[in-house]
């Protein structure tokens, strides 16, 4: 396993640098004495390339943040594609159960069962109570789609801003 450790070597004769305090460093070798502050040139350049490598980062991470939002958006698109296929079949359900409804009202209002008529006479309502229990089941589950909708939009809008906004830095 390599060391992780960074050995400073003296620029006067390559000897081995040992620490002397807090930022002065003597050469086991010769003898000079070294400070950091002694070499500017040396802090200067390695900030320089410091920023230069944060700076690098950060553009693999803007790319890899566009790719990653480049990469689920046709997926987000082809779920919002299908929810708005359920809705149009909610929909139409929906309508179905209108019509059940309007259909239980109508032999209800239209068709007069004696007394003695036995559980016959209960059939409107029952058509009625159906259709209108439909059209609220209906409800509900469309009223979660839209929700998931709503959510799904929310991700593409995000996915597109990223590529907008970062894809235009690149």
């Amino acid at each position: 396993m390599p060391n992780p450790l960074i050995t400073l070597n003296c620029p006067n004769c390559g000897g081995t640098l040992v620490s002397a305090g807090a930022d002065r460093y003597v050469c086991s070798y010769c003898g000079s004495e070294h400070r950091l502050r002694d070499h500017p040139d040396w802090l200067q350049s390695l900030q320089e390339n410091l920023d230069h490598l944060k700076t690098q980062l950060s553009d693999v991470q803007s790319n890899s943040r566009v790719a990653a939002a480049a990469q689920q958006l046709p997926g987000l698109l082809i779920s919002l594609r299908q929810l708005t296929q359920t809705l149009q079949a909610w929909a139409r359900a929906a309508f179905v159960s209108l019509l059940v409804l309007g259909v239980g009202y109508f032999l209800n209002r239209h068709l007069i069962f004696e007394p003695g008529a036995g559980w016959i006479r209960f059939m409107p309502p029952g058509i009625m109570a159906l259709g209108g229990l439909s059209i609220g089941y209906i409800l509900v589950r469309s009223t979660l789609e839209f929700r998931k909708r709503a959510h799904i939009l929310q991700q593409i809008e995000r996915c597109r801003n990223i590529i907008r906004t970062l894809g235009a830095g690149s």
